[in-house]
């Protein structure tokens, strides 16, 4: 893998940082109510607000505003909440762990998920199982996974009593206990990406079994399970990394409602409770973190291709 090549990638990164910052400090202000106001109370006198609002510095011009905050970021300081009165960043520390597994856990459901059904309705395509998997699919997309998480808790902790039906046990507590407590979660946060992939891959995969490589495999006495190991996956998973890249982020965010439905102490759950609190430093902060994630996992698919592909290594 050239140097070059990395080099340009994280380069073109700058601009698309810069955005981000901007539409993350300027989304805030879309949120209704005053954090002055709800910080110093309904009852509070006009000059205790305002007393607030200076000390916030919510009475500066938004520009300045903007480069006060990122001033701050670039030099690791993500602000104080305005509640909790704990620096952002060592909340995040805290409680970053507990969303990195459970999107991790999604993740895990989504590819092996997406793959499996994916390389099945493939094989065996126009039978009961192409069907199957393409219904799967489809309702798999249709559900939003707040919905899949009620049915989950309905059907296997209260009705079976399998998992949890809200909690977290950490893995260093319990490794038995942190896995049953992720699991119903990380379903219901990677159907939807199983559905998608798999869906994905089922067309990419049936267009690359028709090429002439893969046809001249099967006339040499190749298994199908090795055709598809060895030639045909490799060229149909390109289109999946670019999916996956989506995907990620998208789990990132679905982290949001699911942790609030489990009652998961991540920072989804961090973020949702900040919003109804108007605590600014802690909104921006943590969708700052999870949007740079975001932008880095995106940026390692990237590099990825020149991998899959040696001649995007060239441009």
């Amino acid at each position: 893998m050239p140097i070059q090549y990395i080099v340009k990638r994280l380069i073109s990164l700058l601009p698309v940082l810069l955005i981000v910052s901007i539409g993350i400090f300027g989304l805030t202000y879309l949120i209704p109510g005053d954090a002055a106001v709800t910080l110093a109370g309904e009852s509070a006198s006009p000059e205790r607000i305002e007393a607030i609002r200076t000390e916030l510095g919510l009475n500066e011009a938004p520009l300045v505003q903007y480069w006060t905050w990122l001033s701050g970021v670039l030099h690791g300081d993500l602000g104080t909440s305005l509640y909790m009165h704990v620096p952002v960043t060592t909340e995040l520390l805290r409680r970053f762990p507990v969303t990195i597994s459970l999107a991790i856990g999604a993740l895990v459901v989504t590819i092996v998920g997406g793959l499996a059904g994916g390389i099945a309705a493939a094989l065996r395509r126009g039978t009961w199982v192409d069907r199957l998997v393409q219904g799967g699919a489809s309702v798999g997309i249709a559900m939003p996974s707040f919905w899949i998480a009620l049915i989950l808790i309905v059907v296997f902790a209260v009705n079976l009593g399998w998992f949890p039906a809200i909690g977290y046990t950490s893995i260093s507590e319990s490794p038995t206990g942190w896995l049953q407590s992720i699991t119903m979660p990380s379903v219901a946060l990677g159907a939807a990406g199983a559905a998608v992939v798999a869906r994905q891959l089922r067309g990419s995969l049936i267009d690359v079994m028709n090429m002439d490589y893969v046809r001249t495999a099967k006339a040499r006495g190749l298994s199908p399970r090795r055709i598809v190991a060895k030639h045909a996956l490799k060229n149909a998973v390109m289109p999946i990394l670019t999916l996956l890249g989506v995907q990620v982020a998208y789990l990132l965010g679905g982290t949001v409602i699911v942790e609030q439905i489990f009652g998961i102490p991540g920072v989804g759950k961090y973020i949702y409770d900040s919003v109804f609190t108007l605590d600014l430093p802690v909104v921006q902060g943590a969708v700052l973190v999870i949007a740079l994630l975001v932008v880095l996992i995106n940026f390692l698919v990237d590099i990825s291709y020149g991998f899959v592909n040696p001649k995007l290594r060239q441009e």
